[in-house]
């Protein structure tokens, strides 16, 4: 993992954590805010193993460096490319 990209996830994980330790103060409507970051994050990582993929890393590579399968890897995360041409063409640019 290269030095900035390390420092970026560190830095990421430090703003959820304070996050999660501002809602002893909150009310509790305030934590659907934090909740909403898991969609966030899983829209994250979605589009995060499709760009590793396309940038090159086998379905076996990404399932090895995430504990998973292979066929869970492009289970989760491949697009057929019947299904890519009803993407819009913003989402659609970005996939193998």
């Amino acid at each position: 993992m290269s030095g900035d990209h390390a420092e970026f996830m560190a830095f990421a994980r430090r703003i959820l954590r304070a996050a999660s330790r501002r809602m002893s103060d909150a009310d509790p409507e305030d934590l659907a805010d934090l909740v909403a970051l898991r969609a966030t994050v899983d829209e994250a990582i979605d589009t995060a193993a499709r760009a590793v993929h396309a940038g090159g890393a086998s379905w076996t590579q990404i399932g090895d460096a995430l504990g998973i399968t292979r066929q869970a890897a492009r289970q989760k995360w491949h697009i057929p490319p019947s299904d890519k041409a009803e993407l819009s063409a913003d989402v659609a640019s970005d996939l193998p």
